[in-house]
């Protein structure tokens, strides 16, 4: 073994690995504070043509290209993208797209259920049998609000809330 004079032998080899994740977190985060690169634009629901309508040229951030997160955070604020993001959320919520709603389909109905704000009633849209796809296709897009709130469907999982809502449309049109 060559002749080292540092303190490796202080620290087992599991002490050596935890304080190199450690650091490799710390510094994760540092270059996170700054930058935000283009998987994390999309994150935030961004499309490249966006990116390049909104943002300048990516710059060099290490081994990557990325952007400084000032200059992203004031595109953000712009009018012109606040507008742009209301009418891409919309379209992604029309397709069940949005991270941060639940969707689940059950029968002829799909929900939308949004877990994190329990006041808002759980939404759904009928789906139509499509002969050409041979599949269920909800054609216009359009979401409708069901009389049940999600604080009605606590711990429930989105499955489950899509079976009650189909039952529920299902007696209401027939009764």
């Amino acid at each position: 073994m060559p002749y080292y004079n540092g303190r490796w032998h202080l620290y087992d080899e599991r002490e050596r690995r935890e304080y190199g994740e450690r650091k490799r977190q710390e510094r994760s985060q540092d270059w996170h504070a700054r930058w935000i690169s283009k998987q994390g634009l999309k994150n935030r629901l961004w499309t490249d043509k966006a990116i390049s309508s909104f943002l300048s040229k990516p710059k060099k951030a290490g081994k990557i290209m990325a952007w400084p997160r000032t200059e992203v955070l004031t595109a953000e604020k712009t009018p012109e993208f606040m507008a742009w993001m209301e009418k891409r959320r919309e379209w992604l919520d029309a397709r069940c797209r949005l991270p941060d709603i639940a969707y689940a389909t059950y029968g002829l109905v799909v929900i939308g259920w949004d877990i994190a704000s329990p006041d808002k009633p759980v939404r759904f849209q009928e789906l139509v049998w499509n002969e050409d796809r041979q599949d269920l296709v909800d054609l216009p897009h359009k979401w409708v609000d069901s009389p049940y709130q999600g604080a009605e469907f606590d711990s429930w999982s989105p499955d489950e809330v899509a079976c009650a809502i189909c039952e529920w449309l299902i007696s209401s049109k027939t009764g």
